[in-house]
């Protein structure tokens, strides 16, 4: 099955116990269309980024929550289609997770089509020397005396 992400903004004018049971509900969404839920997050409640009206309610402000799950790609429509009848929910949105994404500069070089300069890469070079030839000596490069603006 493959993963999907939902983001809910739930609305601010809810208690604790209202904001936990519509919660509770949106997990059941997910678990009566057969899916697993793998994480829940809280992000705190927020300023919107301007003024949502649903089912009658006007919010400036929102509790926003994210849902990691896995679930079959037909049920995600029927969950979709249940969160937006639920009262407490401003807004809902279902993305597709990727699978186990990894930085590009983690594995190897950087490289992403540009020249590689060969000035920078000498200061590099000379600055990590001296720092392992002489530790206790304050290294200052010609790079950090331009901006310093000593000669």
């Amino acid at each position: 099955m493959p993963s999907y992400e939902v983001a809910l903004i739930l609305r601010s004018a809810l208690e604790r116990v209202q904001l936990s049971a519509a919660l509770k509900r949106t997990c059941q969404v997910v678990f009566d269309n057969g899916g697993t839920i793998r994480s829940l997050e809280n992000l705190g409640l927020r300023q919107l980024p301007y003024a949502m009206k649903s089912h009658g309610h006007r919010s400036k402000h929102g509790n926003y929550f994210i849902i990691n799950f896995d679930s079959s790609p037909s049920a995600v429509k029927s969950v979709g289609k249940t969160l937006n009848i639920d009262e407490d929910i401003i807004r809902q949105t279902i993305i597709l997770k990727e699978k186990d994404f990894k930085r590009p500069c983690l594995d190897g070089s950087c490289v992403f089509g540009e020249l590689p300069n060969p000035d920078h890469e000498k200061f590099v070079h000379k600055e990590s020397l001296q720092r392992k030839l002489f530790p206790k000596k304050k290294v200052t490069s010609i790079l950090s005396k331009q901006l310093l603006g000593s000669k």
